[in-house]
């Protein structure tokens, strides 16, 4: 706009300066010499001295103003960056952290998980061993649920009733396949296995469907079956 200087930092610094100036309409340049005015001895008032003079200072002025905000504006951001900086470090430890407990409980769960199934092979195992042993020994064997309702029972079982099927069977008190003479002792017997977990060689007549009446030597251990509560009883026939 009018009355813009241009230059005036090479005779403020008393060296050749560079600057690009582009005039958006046609003007007209008012040029003084660096050197007029660097032999002027004196300034009066209200001479171009005075007035070039004045021009400076507000230039100087207006550039350090424009410095100050600049150097006001750094500081703003460089604090906020920092800031920014603090945050981000504090989110990477939290993340670290994270990643540490998640890592932990996969870890963990991993570690839980081949438990379960070392667990599940060691009970397969020893579920073979003991079919296999009542197996060997021709045995009968009833599963029981802890109301001493039948759940599961062997073809050895089945074969000592004379039943073609477990149809009867499955789902039926322990109580109904014993003699009525038998009850008693069969009924102390269950409280000694209520009580200790186990009951060895207690003999009992059990009842065929059609009535004939077996001698049979029972032992039952309490158990757990795939996550439930169980009674596994032995039967084996001693009938004369």
């Amino acid at each position: 706009q009018k009355g813009d200087v241009i230059g005036e930092m090479s005779i403020i610094s008393d060296k050749p300066c560079a600057a690009t100036v582009v005039a958006g309409t046609n003007v007209k340049l008012f040029g003084i010499s660096r050197n007029f005015l660097s032999s002027r001895k004196e300034v009066q008032s209200g001479n171009l001295d005075s007035t070039m003079y004045r021009i400076f200072a507000m230039i100087l002025t207006e550039k350090l103003k424009v410095t100050n905000d600049k150097a006001k504006n750094y500081e703003t951001t460089n604090l906020a960056l920092r800031k920014a900086q603090q945050e981000l470090e504090q989110n990477e430890r939290k993340l670290q952290e994270l990643v540490k407990i998640r890592t932990d409980e996969l870890v963990q769960s991993r570690l839980t998980v081949e438990e379960l199934e070392e667990s599940q092979e060691a009970l397969r195992e020893s579920t073979e061993k003991y079919s296999a042993v009542v197996k060997a020994t021709q045995a009968g064997m009833l599963v029981l649920e802890e109301d001493l309702k039948i759940v599961d029972s062997n073809q050895e079982f089945l074969d000592m009733l004379e039943l073609t099927s477990d149809e009867y069977l499955l789902g039926s008190e322990s109580k109904t396949w014993i003699a009525p003479h038998h009850l008693n002792r069969y009924e102390k017997g269950v409280e000694l296995l209520q009580e200790t977990g186990t009951l060895n060689f207690l003999e009992l007549d059990i009842v065929h469907h059609d009535g004939q009446i077996r001698t049979v030597e029972v032992s039952a251990n309490k158990v757990v079956l795939r996550g439930q509560n169980r009674i596994v009883g032995v039967f084996r026939d001693i009938t004369d």
